[in-house]
């Protein structure tokens, strides 16, 4: 293929063979001479008039500046001219144009309405000074037919090259854009929503699923039925239709399962945009890049990416002028116009019309009327079709004027139609392809070693953390990035690539602007010359600082589970369908006595199952494949498992279904509680112990019951007897009756009235065991006055004084605690010190079970602490339980009457009411008795 170079000089070549020009040099020695400086400056401002695109470059340059780069250009020009050497000075301003050295600006700034508008300004300068030059209207025209001669050729090589440039670049954009596509480790794909058929796929559908081109087409829009998961096909479904609701450019992410072609699921992530719409609007196809996750799933790292091929743009078409006549029918069209317009003879401007494209027909006639009607500069880009097809057009001319009236206009027409389509397919890949780079976080580099120019595109800037294209990156830059722990690792590499020819993947840290860090992985290439020496580097890096803090966490994951799962206080056995042990963790090991290399791979059923469990299990393994009921999944039982040694011995069994690398298994939890089970038996052989003990407290009740009556009945009516008799013995003045007699009978008389307190006392202390009585809301201050009343002789004759605080209102049976509060009391009043009056304090206070819990109270209650405290003769501390025992007394009767049973009575109270009642003295100083009753009491005898 010839270089544009050489094209240059092949269409150089054939001007040369051209006629000379016979008045133009005469003409430019005539500007050379007389208006050098005029000539310029016209040609300044008539470029500035047009709107002259280049102009742009020269914006920083003074006035001055620009005006003399014009003096010295138009002087080259004229100096060409006036020595006739025209086709020197158009093949230096070609070749000054391809080696780069235009002024200002760079070879790849030029575009074609430079080339036309430059060629307009210089012609109209040359006919702004021919007056000056003649006054000869045949000289005035030769001149101009040479001038316009002139930049005819100056403007097909100058339109040549620029096509030629633009297609170059073009190749090289597909070549890079072809480089870049083989280092993306993914599958591009187009897929039809509305047939649901795959469109296209690149060459990574075989390579990482092993299905051709032709499996994919022999599928047909059964496709998803056959590769993707059951569980997943509805979503992948709802996924599709869920586009209708989508926007051009929005991306949607989906996850599922893909069956390769070996049969194995892999799973995918795929990123898919609208890439095509129906004439209803609706999207039709997506474009989508599909990159396997399975790692993240516990499978392999296989990703599927998009490719989209572009085709190589065709040669750009042919150039055809005119010379359209205004005024008469002497318009002459050149034959490659003909054809282009596909013409047989010239036609008017109603007729051509009526072939340019509806749409663009107002944008012609304006372009027509404003170079008529302003400066005569006409331009146009339109489409056009006749009977071929429709082409692109793009079309140029000047309009000459006679007398301020338009007589004609010169110009050229080219088919576009190639460029228009290649430049409209160009965009359309850039775009596809900046959107596949923003779908994965995927961006492309280059190194251009000899300049060290390194290129990146968008997305590589915003992998970085950087504005796109805000600064120009240089290797040092490059490397000032990389983490300081990865710098040297991925110098080395570099060095590594550039000496073996090959890159291989990589993986490093980056540290952004902002102090974040992120993970990449990378793929590029080693590109030769033609002397097998490295000269550019290309490639591809992706952020996957996500997979790779998943990837981190999934190991942590593990480990953790690896961890609890062989640091368990309970056995735990994973087995398959098959009753296969597959985990034995060393809890395990540590009750059955099987380590986990002996146990591992045999069979349940034939190892910790004792033998009269066989055939149920199997019969359970049977009932759960077919109906998928199961008695014991989900549920903690209590059954017997066997050992190593064939010890039967009772475990806690709890079993769940999970997935193991995809398959089934079942997790059985295992305790042993061989001594909850032995202390169970043995609580239970103690429960029917306690129930023969309450069988025999129940007779022993009933016993007591009828003692009860027998001590109200029987008992008291001999007593009462005897101590009538005694009474009358006694009142009997009869001298007969001896002294001795008397004595004795009144000690019979004494010991019947003891006897009567004694089995009154019993009587009031079996009274206080009974619950009969319905337990109420009972206010300690209105009980307390009834008491003291009750005692108020006692009181008066001891001169005692009671201090009461506030008192609250208790849940209590009111005769027993009127009962309780009264022999409290009468023991204060009673063992009162003599020649001391008795004081008696009684407070109260709430206390929390906590605190009780020494003396047996329930942690969750409240209780009332009643206390009652006097001043007498104490008790000595050893004694404090002893004085709460039936019939004890701590002082001789003769000193302090009694018979021992009132402080058992008031125990007997204050249990009954689910409470406790301590006891504190001192001996001299006096006594205090606290009384706990629980802050609500339930009556449920």
């Amino acid at each position: 293929m010839l270089s544009i170079e050489q094209k240059v000089g092949i269409e150089l070549s054939h001007l040369r063979n051209s006629p000379d020009f016979i008045h133009l040099p005469d003409y430019a020695r005539f500007l050379l001479a007389h208006h050098l400086n005029d000539f310029a400056a016209a040609l300044l401002r008539i470029s500035r008039e047009t709107n002259v695109p280049l102009l742009k470059y020269f914006e920083a340059l003074s006035e001055a500046e620009i005006v003399a780069l014009s003096i010295q250009g138009t002087q080259r020009l004229l100096e060409k001219f006036s020595q006739n050497k025209i086709y020197d000075f158009i093949e230096s301003s070609v070749n000054t144009w391809l080696t780069n050295q235009l002024p200002q600006i760079q070879s790849n700034e030029i575009v074609v309405e430079d080339i036309s508008k430059v060629s307009f300004s210089r012609r109209k300068a040359f006919r702004e000074f021919l007056p000056h030059y003649t006054s000869d209207i045949s000289v005035y025209i030769q001149v101009m037919n040479e001038v316009d001669r002139f930049t005819v050729m100056l403007e097909e090589i100058c339109y040549k090259t620029l096509f030629d440039l633009k297609q170059e670049k073009i190749n090289e954009h597909h070549y890079f854009i072809d480089k870049i596509n083989n280092t993306i480790p993914g599958i591009t794909y187009v897929f039809d929503i509305k047939e649901l058929k795959e469109i296209y796929s690149n060459h990574k559908r075989e390579e990482l699923l092993g299905y051709t081109e032709d499996d994919i087409k022999a599928m047909g829009n059964t496709i998803l039925h056959l590769l993707i998961h059951p569980d997943d096909l509805p979503q992948i479904l709802n996924h599709f239709q869920s586009f209708s609701a989508v926007a051009d450019g929005e991306i949607k992410m989906i996850e599922y399962r893909i069956r390769a072609k070996n049969g194995m699921y892999q799973w995918q992530r795929g990123y898919e945009t609208i890439f095509k719409r129906g004439n209803d609007g609706l999207p039709s196809q997506v474009i989508g890049i599909a990159i396997d996750i399975s790692k993240e799933k516990e499978v392999s790292n296989q990703l599927e990416r998009s490719e989209h091929q572009l085709r190589e743009a065709q040669e750009i078409a042919g150039l055809g002028s005119f010379e359209w006549d205004f005024i008469g029918e002497n318009s002459v069209f050149s034959p490659q116009l003909m054809k282009l317009f596909e013409l047989d003879k010239a036609t008017s401007l109603p007729l051509f019309l009526n072939y340019v494209h509806p749409s663009d027909q107002k944008k012609v006639k304006t372009a027509l009327e404003n170079a008529i009607q302003g400066d005569g500069l006409y331009e146009s880009e339109y489409r056009y079709r006749k009977s071929g097809p429709e082409k692109v057009i793009w079309s140029r001319g000047l309009v000459q004027f006679e007398n301020n009236k338009p007589i004609k206009m010169k110009g050229t027409i080219m088919d576009v139609t190639q460029r228009h389509d290649m430049v409209k397919r160009l965009e359309r890949s850039e775009e596809l392809h900046k959107q596949a780079q923003a779908l994965t976080h995927l961006g492309n580099w280059s190194w251009y070693i000899p300049d060290n120019k390194i290129t990146w595109s968008d997305e590589m800037y915003r992998i970085y953390g950087l504005e796109p294209q805000s600064e120009e990156i240089t290797f040092e830059r490059f490397l000032s990035l990389i983490h300081p722990d990865d710098r040297q690792n991925r110098q080395d590499e570099i060095q590594k690539a550039l000496q073996t020819h090959i890159a291989d993947d990589y993986i490093i840290r980056i540290v952004c602007e902002d102090g974040t860090t992120k993970v990449l992985q990378g793929r590029g290439e080693v590109l030769l010359d033609e002397n097998q020496n490295p000269y550019k580097l290309v490639g591809t890096c992706q952020d996957i600082t996500r997979q790779h803090l998943l990837n981190e966490q999934l190991k942590e994951n593990e480990e953790t589970f690896r961890q609890l799962i062989f640091n368990a206080p309970d056995a735990i056995i994973v087995i398959d369908e098959d009753s296969k042990i597959l985990l034995w963790n060393p809890k395990a090991e540590a009750i059955f006595g099987w380590t986990s290399e002996e146990i591992i791979g045999q069979s349940l059923t034939q190892t910790v199952m004792p033998p009269k469990f066989r055939e149920g299990h199997l019969k359970g393994i049977q009932r759960l494949h077919k109906t998928g009921e199961s008695r014991v999944l989900n549920q903690t039982i209590e059954i017997t498992a066997q050992k190593k040694n064939g010890e039967e011995f009772y475990i806690a069994l709890s079993i769940a279904r999970s997935f193991r690398a995809g398959e089934p298994v079942f997790i059985s939890f295992i305790r042993d509680i061989s001594k909850e089970k032995n202390a169970e038996f043995e609580l239970e052989a103690q429960r029917k112990q306690l129930a023969q003990k309450n069988s025999e407290l129940e007779r022993s009740n009933q016993e007591l019951l009828a003692f009860n009556y027998i001590a109200s009945h029987d008992l008291q009516e001999p007593v009462r007897k005897i101590a009538l008799f005694s009474g009358r013995v006694l009142e009997n003045k009869d001298e007969n009756i001896s002294k001795d007699v008397r004595d004795y009978v009144k000690r019979i008389a004494g010991s019947a009235h003891h006897m009567q307190k004694l089995i009154e006392a019993l009587l009031a202390f079996s009274r206080a065991t009974s619950t009969e009585e319905v337990v109420q809301a009972v206010d300690l201050n209105r009980m307390l006055d009834e008491v003291t009343y009750l005692l108020q002789e006692k009181i008066e004759e001891k001169k005692a004084t009671i201090t009461v605080a506030p008192l609250p209102v208790i849940h209590f049976v009111p005769i027993q605690f009127q009962q309780l509060m009264e022999n409290i009391i009468t023991n204060a009043l009673k063992y009162s010190r003599e020649d001391v009056a008795p004081h008696i304090q009684i407070g109260s206070d709430i206390v929390h079970g906590e605190a009780l819990l020494h003396e047996g109270a329930n942690p969750q209650n409240q209780y009332h602490l009643i206390s009652i405290a006097d001043n007498g003769i104490g008790f000595d501390q050893q004694y404090s339980r002893k004085i709460f025992e039936l019939f004890q007394r701590l002082h001789n009767k003769n000193e302090y009457s009694g018979i021992g049973i009132g402080l058992a009575i008031c125990q007997k109270i204050v249990l009954n009411h689910r409470g406790f009642i301590k006891a504190q003295g001192k001996p001299g100083e006096g006594a205090k008795f606290e009384i706990y009753i629980p802050a609500k009491v339930k009556n449920d005898n």
